[in-house]
């Protein structure tokens, strides 16, 4: 009932798999969990890097919402997804 082992394994099949779709499914489950907003973050980016732009800009729209210290960050993505449809390097 934490984020962090959901976060943990996630993280992995993102950033050492490039698995990105496991990496949503694990990160997804994270982010139901009370949680740090970097989880929000590497989410949008899993999303991304999956394919699913819809998705990336809504969780990008989140830490808006939110009034996150990503806000800007989040602003500038949701910007590149809508006019380039590309965000990540």
């Amino acid at each position: 009932e934490k984020y962090d082992l959901y976060f943990e394994l996630g993280w992995t099949y993102y950033h050492k798999g490039k698995d990105y779709r496991n990496a949503v499914v694990y990160l997804a489950k994270a982010a139901k969990y009370p949680c740090p907003d970097y989880v929000f973050d590497v989410l949008a980016h899993a999303y991304e890097k999956a394919g699913d732009i819809p998705m990336a800009i809504a969780t990008w729209q989140i830490l808006i919402d939110k009034k996150s210290s990503f806000s800007s960050i989040a602003e500038r993505m949701i910007h590149d997804l809508k006019t380039t449809g590309k965000a990540t390097p």
